[in-house]
């Protein structure tokens, strides 16, 4: 990454929403119980791993409505945990 940056005076890339999404409710929502459980879900990518599934089959498994009204539902948590952090977009 340090080559690709040194290289380029500026770096894009494309990203599926909906996915990044699924990836921060697994980092908000998921990794904190493993926390606590001794184990490292950043480990070789494992939140990245959860993520990937949980975008693929949770549709599939709690259909495309309530999966939906989970992304909506998390959305507004992600803005007030921002907020109380100071992070601002």
């Amino acid at each position: 990454m340090k080559d690709l940056l040194s290289d380029f005076d500026c770096v894009t890339y494309v990203a599926d929403k909906r996915f990044m999404l699924t990836l921060m409710f697994v980092d908000y929502s998921v990794e904190p119980y493993y926390y606590e459980r001794g184990v490292d879900l950043y480990e070789n990518g494992q939140n990245y791993a959860m993520a990937s599934m949980l975008h693929m089959a949770g549709p599939v498994l709690l259909g495309e409505a309530k999966f939906a009204a989970l992304d909506f539902l998390f959305i507004p948590f992600i803005r007030i945990n921002q907020r109380q952090m100071g992070i601002t977009s």
